[in-house]
């Protein structure tokens, strides 16, 4: 498709929310919610989301097909597993996996990602914008190459701006940026970078911010490249 290529090992969306066993598709009258956790009531939460994940993952389908122009030949699955669905597309992969929750165990914790993202065009395009318009909890991307955490404590500790939280354990392996104004929390390690806002957030918008800290990151000017991204 054209599109520039990330430089990371792969991008992921993530979103996750609870949902009521009872509420599942599978869920019979004739069933009882569980009043505990184990491997048992887990199986049987997960048996009982199966249907929703096959019919969340043929909307999926029918919304990039409408959307992208995908054709039958452009997708592989989808691919079911217990309490897990996948299917995959020339530039990205849908998934969902459920588990029940353990401190809540008449639900389960509904977790969906797109992964495989291969592209900042995509990510920025109105049309994948519509097909995920319900958001993400949280942008996570791997680093091909290692960032210099110190490098960035440092400029970020220079900037001495009140709006920012900045922690770090004493070994400088990580670091987590909190921007309070803008909710915006940013978790550097020296694997992989994770986005996250206060409210859900459109793929525009966590890739532009994206874009923005992994320039910052990389930047080899002298001036102090956090100035820029922080003020926006």
């Amino acid at each position: 498709m054209g599109h520039k290529h990330l430089e990371a090992n792969g991008v992921r969306l993530v979103n996750s929310n609870t949902k009521s066993i009872k509420s599942l598709l599978g869920f019979k009258p004739s069933h009882q919610a569980p009043k505990n956790f184990s491997p048992t009531t887990n199986r049987f939460a997960k048996q009982c989301a199966q249907e929703d994940i096959a019919n969340e993952l043929d909307l999926v389908w029918s919304l990039c097909r409408a959307a992208l122009q995908y054709k039958r030949k452009d997708k592989q699955g989808p691919a079911y597993d217990e309490g897990t669905g996948s299917i995959t597309f020339p530039d990205f992969r849908v998934s969902i996996r459920v588990n029940q929750d353990e401190n809540h165990p008449e639900d389960i914790i509904w977790y969906q990602s797109v992964d495989d993202i291969r592209s900042v065009d995509l990510l920025l395009s109105q049309n994948f914008n519509e097909i995920f318009s319900r958001g993400f909890d949280y942008l996570e991307a791997d680093f091909l190459q290692a960032p210099d955490i110190d490098g960035i404590i440092d400029k970020i500790e220079e900037l001495e701006l009140e709006d920012i939280r900045l922690s770090y354990p004493a070994d400088c392996s990580s670091c987590e940026i909190y921007f309070k104004s803008h909710g915006l929390n940013i978790l550097i390690t020296t694997q992989s970078m994770q986005l996250k806002t206060n409210a859900l957030g459109l793929p525009k918008v966590l890739a532009e911010k994206f874009l923005q800290i992994r320039t910052a990151i990389y930047a080899k000017e002298k001036t102090n490249p956090w100035a820029y991204v922080l003020s926006k």
